[in-house]
């Protein structure tokens, strides 16, 4: 009986540890709008990665929280430039536009594109992107059209941060109401069509 219940207490731990990891495991993504991919190989291992354009930007939904990894190679086409730079563009949740600069870009000597008409793939060059609570939507677009450049996107997810809630009071006076629960007192403050509630906040 005791080997039995010894059996059921690992097999419940070790279920346990494999949803831990599965919940914080890393993933690829890919764009909302992707059409086409561009397989890179490198060190025997296929890779795919998303074209990146000047005009139609490249969308991603991802909720958070968690890191997203974002990894560039630029296209060498063959008697070009030694080296080349780029500036990739990225907007989240709709806000100021952010800017990522790669600079002094050098060819690959470890990876190959499966279509080899396309050139030589850069050297990697990478940001990493922290994401909050809730949903995200990203946008990617390429600054000038030259070099050609494709991009591949890692999300980890991460705990969830403790959540602090400040109790704030209105700006004008208002009725307050007391509530007693489990021998603790909560206020609330009555408001009407008439008399509203305003409550100024400092945010995030």
């Amino acid at each position: 009986m005791k080997k039995y219940l010894f059996l059921i207490l690992m097999f419940i731990l070790l279920l346990s540890v494999s949803l831990a990891e599965a919940k914080g495991k890393t993933r690829s993504l890919k764009p909302k709008n992707a059409k086409k991919n561009i397989p890179i190989t490198i060190s025997g291992k296929t890779r795919r990665y998303y074209p990146l354009s000047t005009e139609k930007p490249s969308i991603l939904s991802i909720k958070g929280p968690g890191k997203l990894r974002v990894i560039s190679r630029s296209c060498f086409i063959p008697k070009e430039e030694d080296k080349v730079k780029y500036d990739i563009i990225y907007i989240i949740d709709g806000g100021k536009e952010k800017k990522y600069k790669a600079r002094g870009v050098k060819r690959s000597k470890q990876a190959t594109y499966k279509d080899g008409s396309l050139g030589v793939p850069g050297l990697l060059k990478d940001f990493e992107i922290e994401l909050g609570r809730g949903y995200h939507t990203l946008e990617f677009r390429l600054d000038k059209e030259t070099p050609p450049v494709a991009l591949r996107f890692i999300f980890t997810p991460t705990k969830k941060k403790k959540q602090d809630w400040l109790s704030l009071s209105p700006l004008s006076p208002s009725e307050p109401v007391n509530l007693i629960t489990n021998e603790e007192i909560t206020h609330y403050y009555r408001f009407s069509k008439n008399k509203p509630l305003q409550v100024e906040i400092i945010g995030p």
